[in-house]
Formats: structure tokens, C-alpha cells, sequence
């Protein structure tokens, strides 16, 4: 039932956002014609397409994610062999600080946020999170 509902909401955002699209590039011709021919332009007619463009971005995130069709930064991963791609499980270590890279271990310690001796991938998406937010 919850699904159905969020899948129209998506679809009438999608619709809204065509619209929009087809508005801002009506509003951008109209701008060009009547400054070029006519040498007048719309005021404001510029603003409002940003705003539109800002508002489709927004909107198009809800979108995008109720599909979950994100744009991934995996083509290279695609390509290499399969020996060469790194796991990307949260449970899957990245070094370990008796590995073969224990000096970067060291260098990258407070990484470590189990503290067991190892830095996953889990724990790196963490410490990037907790970056991304900023000092609390």
C-alpha cells in the first residue's frame, strides 16, 4: 500500500519535473528571441530558471532514490578482473596491522573504530560520515 502511494508521489514528481524542464527552456528561447530580435528581455527570467534548475535537482533526488537508480561510481570496478575488485561489504578489511600494509595501519589508526586491528570498509564509511557532518 506504502509503496504504491510513494511510487505515484515519484511519478508525479517526475511529471512535475518534465514540466519544469519544459517551462525553463520555453522561459530561456523566449529570453534569447527577445533579446536578440528585439532587443528586450524578460526580467527575472534568469533567476527563475535557476531556481527551477535548483528545485529539479532537489526533486529529482526523491525521485532517483525512490528507483534507487543513484549514479555509481563503479564503471572501473566493472572492467577489472575479478582478483583485482575490492569488496565493498562492510565487513570486508581494508588493512590490517599485521598485514602487508601495517605502516599505513599505523598512519591510519584512529580509523580503527572497533579497535580490533583492522580497518573495514564499514569503519571507513563511518569515519567519512562522521567527516562529512562537521564538529557537532
Amino acid at each position: 500500500m506504502i509503496d504504491k502511494a510513494l511510487d505515484l508521489l515519484a511519478r508525479i514528481i517526475e511529471l512535475a519535473l518534465a514540466l519544469a524542464f519544459i517551462v525553463a527552456v520555453l522561459l530561456n528561447f523566449t529570453n534569447v528571441l527577445g533579446r536578440y530580435l528585439f532587443g528586450l528581455s524578460l526580467l527575472g527570467s534568469d533567476e527563475v530558471q535557476v531556481f527551477v534548475m535548483v528545485a529539479m535537482t532537489f526533486l529529482g533526488a526523491v525521485v532517483v532514490t525512490r528507483r534507487n537508480e543513484h549514479l555509481r561510481m563503479d564503471v572501473l570496478v566493472r572492467f577489472m578482473p575479478a582478483s583485482l575488485r575490492l569488496d565493498s561489504r562492510s565487513g570486508t578489511t581494508l588493512i590490517d596491522k599485521k598485514g602487508v600494509y601495517a605502516d599505513r595501519f599505523a598512519r591510519n589508526r584512529p580509523l580503527d573504530i572497533n579497535k580490533d586491528g583492522r580497518i573495514t570498509v564499514g569503519e571507513l564509511q563511518q569515519a567519512i560520515a562522521l567527516c562529512c557532518r562537521g564538529p557537532v
